[in-house]
């Protein structure tokens, strides 16, 4: 990780170990994470979503040319630099780079990683499984946000209604209301 050099991934400066831990001294990012401000902001505007997505695929493609598959993308593993910036003048950096890899073009790789995303509307969750381990994928949360700026219902929305409790997806256009699972 310290050998990789790019504006949007978070800066490993040094690493010390003692006998019980290891210690990472990293790049401090005061604008907390991306999910919080998702959250607290309730919805994006396009132009705000498009710097984001801008961001996001200039350190996928970064990493994926220098080798390195990220395998947790998640908003959660983005950081803000700037603490009370608006998010259009904020620099994300990725974080946790726990399960990457390395990896050749062409390579195959076969062993799940991170969080493992599926529709809700097509898939029940496994028993033993509560419905706040099956998180949004990040780009279609992003996405989202550029619906309801348009007054369609998200399904951001819809998932959060589904994690409060609420069990019928409102009604769009067209649409047949379901249940959550």
């Amino acid at each position: 990780m310290k050998s990789l050099d790019h504006p949007n991934i978070i800066k490993l400066y040094e690493t010390f170990e003692d006998v019980r831990n290891i210690y990472l001294v990293m790049e401090l990012c005061a604008g907390g994470e991306l999910f919080d401000r998702i959250i607290h902001a309730g919805h994006f505007t396009e132009a705000q979503a498009a710097v984001i997505m801008q961001q996001i695929l200039r350190i996928i493609f970064y990493l994926h040319e220098n080798g390195i598959m990220h395998r947790d993308l998640k908003p959660e593993n983005f950081l803000l630099s700037e603490a009370n910036a608006p998010i259009e003048k904020s620099t994300l950096k990725i974080i946790d780079f726990g399960l990457s890899c390395r990896f050749n073009p062409g390579d195959n790789k076969s062993t799940k990683a991170g969080i493992v995303f599926t529709e809700p509307e097509g898939t029940r969750a496994p028993s033993g499984h509560t419905p706040e381990k099956h998180r949004s994928n990040l780009i279609p949360m992003v996405l989202d946000h550029h619906f309801n700026m348009k007054n369609q219902v998200p399904l951001t929305t819809w998932r959060r209604r589904c994690l409060l409790g609420s069990t019928t997806r409102p009604a769009t256009s067209g649409a047949a209301v379901s249940s959550c699972t």
